[in-house]
């Protein structure tokens, strides 16, 4: 049994690579005529007995690559090694606005843009960009403080101002229950200096999109 299963192995190599071969020849024989002799493609589908749809598939392709061989499929992508995965880390906590393109190039194992991302998933990361969220300038810092809101909060404690980034935000609930992103965020009105005359609110549902979060100013008051 093992002789017969060995023939057939090398019966069927022979068969495949001569198939190959065959293919290959046919395919310089239609890239000389067509070049060498400028022969039409009528002529060559006679002459060589092959449809006429093959001898122009392969004069395309003689065209884009130069070459009447047969152009290999890329195959599977190659994966992250650890390597790769401890530099990508590094690259984020250097500079995390850096698109996925560029973390790519600086790579030792060459992976398209697709690899990355399903790698940022696994990690929590779900931007294009590493950190794209707007941030309140430093003139703020001291007079309004972010802290994450509870069941026992009540709206008059509380100004809200809406968060989002580049993508679509949807808005629902009443305003003790305003949902941006993964976490609920209020701002105490106590913090807020006292040029503020209006307080902001946000009431009912609907969507709002681009970046429409403002860094608070002392002298002005935006209702959404």
């Amino acid at each position: 049994m093992n002789n017969q299963t060995e023939c057939t192995k090398k019966i069927t190599k022979i068969s495949i690579n001569r198939y190959k071969n065959i293919y290959n020849t046919t395919h310089a024989i239609i890239v000389y005529k067509s070049v060498k002799n400028d022969t039409s493609q009528v002529d060559i589908t006679k002459k060589v007995g092959i449809s006429k749809d093959i001898v122009k598939c392969v004069l395309q392709s003689y065209k884009k690559t130069g070459s009447h061989m047969a152009v290999p499929r890329p195959g599977r992508s190659l994966k992250l090694n650890e390597r790769d995965k401890r530099e990508i880390m590094l690259q984020i906590n250097h500079d995390p606005t850096q698109p996925m393109s560029t973390i790519a190039r600086t790579l030792s194992t060459p992976v398209p843009v697709k690899t990355l991302r399903k790698f940022f998933h696994k990690a929590g990361i779900y931007s294009q960009k590493m950190i794209l969220k707007p941030k309140i300038l430093e003139i703020n810092h001291k007079n309004v403080g972010v802290t994450i809101m509870t069941s026992t909060t009540t709206l008059s404690q509380y100004e809200y101002v809406l968060i989002c980034d580049k993508s679509n935000t949807r808005v629902s609930g009443s305003p003790q229950n305003i949902c941006t992103g993964k976490q609920q965020i209020g701002i105490p009105s106590s913090d807020l200096m006292s040029q503020r005359s209006s307080s902001t609110e946000v009431m009912g549902t609907g969507v709002f999109s681009g970046q429409m979060a403002r860094a608070l100013s002392p002298t002005s008051s935006h209702q959404l």
